[in-house]
C-alpha cells in the first residue's frame, strides 16, 4: 500500500497540482478504476485507470520518475517495472504494447533476477505474449 501512495503521489506532484486538485483528481482516478475489467489485479489504481482512459502516459511517468533516482531503483524499482510491464502487457488495455512489455521484462529480469516480481512478469509474458 505504502508503494501504492507514493506513486500517485509522485505523479500528482509531477503535475505541480495543488491540494484541492490533488484531492479531486485522486478522487477521479479512484473511480475510473473500479471501472477496470481486466485480470490483472496487482495493477495499482492509477494504472487501472490509464487503461480504461486510455491514458497510458499518465500511469507510467511516475514509475519512470522512480526509476530516475537511485534511491527510487533500490527502494522500488522492481515494484515500478513490473508495473511498467503489466499495463503493456494487459490484455484489456486497447494501447496493448509488447514490444514495450518485453523492453520492460527484459530490464526487470537483468536489474532484480532474484525478485518476486521479475518471476511473475516472466510466467505472465510467455502466457500473453508467447
Amino acid at each position: 500500500m505504502k508503494s501504492i501512495v507514493l506513486v500517485i503521489l509522485s505523479l500528482l506532484v509531477s503535475f505541480n497540482l495543488k491540494a484541492d486538485e490533488i484531492t479531486k483528481n485522486l478522487e477521479e482516478m479512484f473511480k475510473a478504476s473500479e471501472h477496470y475489467t481486466g485480470e490483472f489485479l496487482e495493477l495499482t489504481k492509477p494504472s487501472k485507470a490509464a487503461i480504461v482512459e486510455g491514458n497510458l502516459n499518465i500511469a507510467i511517468k511516475p514509475y519512470l520518475s522512480v526509476l530516475e533516482t537511485k534511491l527510487g531503483r533500490e527502494k522500488m524499482g522492481d515494484f515500478a517495472l513490473y508495473q511498467i510491464f503489466l499495463i503493456y502487457t494487459d490484455p484489456s488495455n486497447s494501447k496493448r504494447d509488447t514490444k514495450q512489455a518485453k523492453k520492460y521484462l527484459d530490464r526487470l529480469v537483468n536489474e532484480y533476477p532474484d525478485s518476486e516480481n521479475s518471476k511473475k512478469a516472466q510466467e505472465l509474458h510467455e502466457k500473453y505474449n508467447s
